[in-house]
């Protein structure tokens, strides 16, 4: 079996993605909504960006709440759009560590 989610793997609903809340495809693989493909890896490293997905699942999530899923999937293509989406995330979470310190 591949890399990929495996405990519902043989599941045949749908379960909630886990950037915008909307429904994944039975088995897994890519969000109908958003195209997040949700991999083992990322659910247990949310701050590391793990192919296929140019983001990681934090940045994911604060790009689809700040910018909305035709961002989110401009970003997920890699390019300059992410980079620039990733730095404004990256100083955001810098901002609020030196506040909470």
């Amino acid at each position: 079996m591949s890399r990929r989610r495996q405990q519902d793997r043989g599941a045949e609903k749908a379960r909630p993605c886990p950037v915008c809340g909307g429904c994944n495809r039975p088995g897994g693989d890519s969000c109908s909504d958003c195209q997040w493909d949700e991999w083992y890896e990322s659910m247990d490293s949310p701050d590391e960006a793990i192919m296929p997905n140019y983001v990681s699942l934090d940045e994911a999530r604060f790009i689809f709440r700040e910018f909305g899923v035709e961002q989110l999937n401009k970003c997920n293509c890699g390019g300059i759009e992410a980079k620039c989406l990733r730095e404004q995330y990256r100083a955001i979470m810098k901002e609020r560590d030196a506040n909470n310190a």
